[in-house]
C-alpha cells in the first residue's frame, strides 16, 4: 500500500488485505487530494481489535454494527447514518463482524484543518461521537466526488478538490462537535451577506460590475462567496442575476414602450444579440416573439 494512502488510513487492522488497496477486486478506493473513499463491492468481515490514525474518519455502515469500540467504550453505530470519528482516537471491533457493508470517507487532517480554518476560522475541530442522518446534499457530493475521481483528466483533479472541500464543509454542518455554536452562528451570518447581495442584484441589476465587487457586498472572498451563494440559493450569482434581469426585460416587453434594444440596455444587456440570446435561453422564444404573443393576448 502507498505510504501517503497509509498515512491517512492508519496502521491496521484492516477488514480487507493491503494489496486490495491496489487490485481493487474486493474493494474500490476513490482518492483525491488529502482524502480517500473507500467503498467494499460486497459484504466484508471486519476484525476484532482497535487501530488509530492521525486523518478525520466518517463512516456510513448499510447495517447496523452494534459491536464497535470508540475510546474502548462499546457503541453502536446505527445503519445508513454519518458517523464521525477524530485524528488519534481508538477504533475497532469487539468482536470479528460479517456481512458487514459501509463506506468510509477518511480526510487527512492537514487537509481538513485547511478547510475548517477558512470555513469557521476554527482548526482541530472534536467531533462528539454521534450520528445523524445523511443529508441529500452530501450525498451528492459523494457522487459526484467518485465520478470525478474515477477519471484521470486534470479538470477532474481540479474538480476533485472543490468536492473535498464542499464534502468536509458539509459534515461540519452537519455533525455536533466543539464548534456546533459558532457554525451556527456563522450560517446566520452568511444567509445577511448572500440576501445583502440579493437585495444589491435587484437595485443595481442594470450595471456593470464585477465578481470581486459582488463578493465585496457579501463581505466574501469571491471563490468562497460562489459557494455559499450556490448553497444557500441554489443557483449561481451569475444565474440569480440572470433570472432578475430576465424578470424585470418581461415587464418592459409588456409595456410596449420602449423597443428591444432600449429594454436590453435597461436591463444590464450589452447589445440586442447578448439579450435575445440569454432571453431564449431562460424563457424559450425570442424577446419579440414573446412581445407579440403578449400584444396579441391583450387584444384578444
Amino acid at each position: 500500500m502507498d505510504e501517503k494512502i497509509k498515512r491517512i488510513l492508519g496502521y491496521g487492522p484492516y477488514p480487507f488485505p493491503e494489496k486490495e488497496f491496489d487490485n481493487n477486486v474486493l474493494i474500490d478506493t476513490y482518492i483525491g487530494p488529502g482524502i480517500i473513499i473507500i467503498s467494499p463491492k460486497g459484504s466484508i468481515k471486519l476484525p476484532k481489535g482497535s487501530h488509530m490514525h492521525s486523518s478525520y474518519e466518517f463512516l456510513i455502515p448499510l447495517n447496523d454494527m452494534a459491536y464497535s469500540i470508540i475510546d474502548n467504550r462499546l457503541m453502536s453505530i446505527p445503519k445508513e447514518r454519518l458517523f464521525p470519528i477524530n485524528p488519534q482516537q481508538p477504533h475497532g471491533q469487539m468482536r470479528e463482524i460479517y456481512d458487514c457493508r459501509l463506506t468510509g470517507i477518511q480526510i487527512d487532517s492537514e487537509t481538513f484543518n485547511d478547510i475548517s480554518e477558512e470555513f469557521c476560522q476554527k482548526k482541530d475541530i472534536i467531533f462528539e461521537n454521534q450520528s445523524c442522518s445523511i443529508s441529500s446534499e452530501t450525498n451528492f457530493l459523494i457522487k459526484m466526488f467518485i465520478q470525478e475521481t474515477s477519471n484521470n483528466k486534470i479538470a477532474s483533479r481540479f474538480a476533485a478538490e472543490n468536492l473535498t472541500n464542499l464534502i468536509a464543509v458539509s459534515f461540519i454542518r452537519q455533525l455536533k462537535s466543539n464548534i456546533s455554536g459558532l457554525t451556527e452562528e456563522k450560517r446566520y451570518c452568511e444567509k445577511e451577506n448572500i440576501n445583502r447581495v440579493i437585495a444589491y442584484f435587484h437595485e443595481e441589476y442594470y450595471r456593470d460590475f464585477s465578481l470581486k465587487d459582488v463578493a465585496k457586498v457579501a463581505n466574501l472572498s469571491p471563490y468562497y462567496f460562489i459557494r455559499t451563494f450556490k448553497l444557500i440559493t441554489g443557483k449561481t450569482p451569475y444565474d440569480f442575476l440572470l433570472d432578475i434581469k430576465i424578470e424585470k426585460s418581461i415587464k418592459y416587453l409588456k409595456k410596449d414602450i420602449y423597443t428591444l434594444t432600449e429594454i436590453g440596455l435597461k436591463c444590464g444587456f450589452n447589445n440586442l444579440e447578448h439579450f435575445s440570446s440569454a432571453f431564449k435561453r431562460k424563457v424559450g422564444i425570442l424577446p419579440s416573439q414573446f412581445r407579440k404573443n403578449s400584444i396579441k393576448t391583450t387584444v384578444e
